[in-house]
């Protein structure tokens, strides 16, 4: 999974030292199942929650094992959900981290590039007609 850089983290997103290599090392770990995993027992105890509230373990799976990793940004830049925009000709299917404001910098995920950057959700959606 593509991820921005700690630097843009820090800058656009606010997040500190270790909220900005958080979020990357799970970007990092997103297909070693053991190490996203791992991951979040020890440093994200929401999203360890939310993981264990599921029927089944979401590390087995590739489209699970992303929704975990945008569950954990989500704790880390302490936003209010991870929300889902069904995909279009233009932009495919994206989930975004919910800040409260429609046009404030959150992550982004585009599910066909498996690409995750910053931007607002508003800015996307008017930027191609939807």
């Amino acid at each position: 999974m593509r991820c921005p850089s700690a630097k843009r983290l820090k800058s656009e997103l606010g997040v500190g030292t270790w909220g900005a290599e958080t979020i990357r090392s799970l970007c990092a770990a997103v297909d070693d199942p053991d190490e996203l995993e791992s991951i979040i027992e020890q440093k994200l105890p929401g999203t360890d929650t939310w993981v264990r509230s599921l029927h089944r373990s979401p590390f087995g799976s590739r489209i699970w094992r992303r929704s975990a990793v945008l569950e954990g940004a989500n704790e880390v830049i302490d936003a209010h959900g991870v929300e889902h925009i069904p995909g279009s000709e233009r932009v495919g299917t994206i989930d975004y981290l919910n800040m409260g404001d429609t046009y404030a910098a959150t992550l982004i995920y585009k599910w066909d590039t498996d690409n995750l950057w910053i931007s607002s959700w508003g800015d996307v959606v008017e930027g191609n007609g939807l």
